[in-house]
């Protein structure tokens, strides 16, 4: 496969790294890098990028992320989902002392399934949108965080005690979507770097209840949605949808025919853009991404990433010196 970005709909009970491994089996392909790692018991959308869009992934990365994930109250496990072994249970406990206080009296005319329903949905909410903004995590220490050159995960499976680094992250928004007597299914719009799993015990807890996820599906990154990836089967069967590195990059895209810029471009140097406020932009030569700028000056870019390889590079720059 040429450069490109591949979107896969990746399926429960497999980690994204086996996910790529069958990827570049399946396209023979070698030079393969992805963004935004998925658990193995989540599914949804996993960005793959092929020989030069290897170069972009980071940048995806720092997209916002769209998920819809179900909470199961009632117990906890200590990979904080369905995968690990319950650590502890308890009875379940949707009336507190604080949902008793949003609640009127009511007369023989308000009671019913509707009413509970209405005030049980006020509740919830107004637990969750107090997680919304800027919050601090602790990870589950059966993730990939690295504490002195050890994967988190590592320390867990040998039961040895280490201080987990706390993280501030931002959810952007959450939506109730459903819920019954043991279970809340939310949507979640967050940051980089922030555990869906953390969150849904943090909620869980601030119910009143121990919880842990069941369910978790990543919707989006940025703006590339799972509706638009590819599965296995449309893999296997040859039905390979791909975007380009243009188009899967979130910045300014400047298409640029001056020799002298491009001159500078290919050698990696500064360049002045007089009508240019964004601070990151993708250069854009001959239809192909080319390189990413980003603003050091008031009409002064810097080159934070180079998109093409040697032979394009000498290739070009030969034909701007003719």
């Amino acid at each position: 496969m040429k450069n490109g970005v591949l979107l896969l709909n990746k399926p429960k009970g497999m980690g994204s790294t086996l996910a790529v491994s069958k990827v570049r089996k399946l396209l023979n392909t070698k030079q393969v890098g992805h963004c935004g790692t998925l658990d193995p018991f989540a599914s949804g959308l996993l960005i793959i990028g092929f020989n030069q869009a290897t170069k972009v992934m980071s940048f995806l990365e720092h997209e916002y992320k769209e998920y819809e994930t179900i909470i199961k109250l009632g117990s906890s496990t200590d990979t904080y989902d369905n995968t690990g072994v319950v650590v502890s249970s308890s009875e379940i406990k949707p009336f507190t002392k604080e949902i008793y206080l949003h609640i009127p009296k009511y007369n023989d005319q308000q009671k019913g399934s509707d009413w509970f329903e209405f005030f049980f949905k006020s509740f919830f909410e107004k637990v969750i949108n107090s997680f919304i903004g800027t919050i601090t995590q602790t990870p589950p220490i059966y993730s990939s965080i690295h504490v002195d050159g050890r994967h988190l995960y590592e320390y867990a499976r040998e039961n040895i005690e280490v201080e987990i680094p706390k993280r501030q992250v931002t959810i952007h928004e959450i939506k109730l979507l459903d819920f019954g007597h043991d279970y809340i299914k939310l949507y979640v719009k967050c940051s980089r770097g922030t555990y869906i799993r953390t969150l849904g015990v943090d909620i869980a807890s601030s119910l009143g209840n121990d919880g842990h996820l069941v369910e978790l599906r990543r919707l989006s990154i940025g703006n590339i949605s799972v509706n638009d990836a590819n599965s296995f089967d449309d893999l296997k069967e040859g039905n390979i949808k791909t975007i380009s590195i243009t188009d899967a990059i979130p910045f300014k895209k400047l298409f640029i025919s001056d020799p002298k810029i491009l001159r500078r471009v290919y050698n990696g140097q500064d360049i002045i853009l007089k009508n240019e406020d964004e601070e990151k932009i993708v250069i854009v030569d001959n239809n192909e991404a080319t390189a990413i700028y980003e603003k050091i000056d008031e009409h002064k870019y810097h080159c934070i990433r180079g998109l093409f390889n040697e032979d394009i590079r000498f290739k070009r720059l030969e034909e701007f010196y003719q």
